[in-house]
């Protein structure tokens, strides 16, 4: 078996300009425990400028509430969080729309920069109240 070598590449994390974008459910995935419990990322794709692209949001938690972040998150995509189990690959492919905005990490050279996240997951279409 032969494998290239060479210089490790950095990894260079998405950005898209600060807005709310309609976006597609991709996938959910257990990450690393932090210090406040087990978080869970939710990935979607985002269309910005005619390309897609991946962008995640943590949830702190695995339980799913009607008020906790994750739960809001089942309810934008047309979930029920009533307290009966939620298989979350049936909301694989389901639309919303998202708010990204940007936040600041260290790089793995250890410099500052800057990446886009999801702040929000709101249903794709609200009814306004007049």
């Amino acid at each position: 078996m032969k494998f290239e070598t060479g210089e490790t590449k950095p990894y260079e994390r998405a950005r898209i300009p600060d807005e709310i974008y309609p976006a597609t459910f991709v996938g959910i995935k257990d990450i690393k425990d932090g210090k406040f419990g087990k978080r869970v990322a939710l990935i979607f794709e985002v269309e910005c400028e005619g390309k897609k692209v991946e962008l995640a949001t943590v949830a702190y938690s695995k339980l799913a509430t009607p008020k906790n972040y994750l739960g809001t998150i089942f309810v934008a995509l047309g979930a029920k969080v009533d307290g009966t189990p939620l298989d979350t690959d049936s909301l694989i492919g389901k639309s919303c729309r998202v708010v990204v905005e940007d936040y600041t990490y260290k790089n793995v050279d250890g410099k500052e920069a800057t990446a886009s996240t999801i702040t929000k997951v709101k249903p794709l279409a609200e009814k306004v109240k007049v």
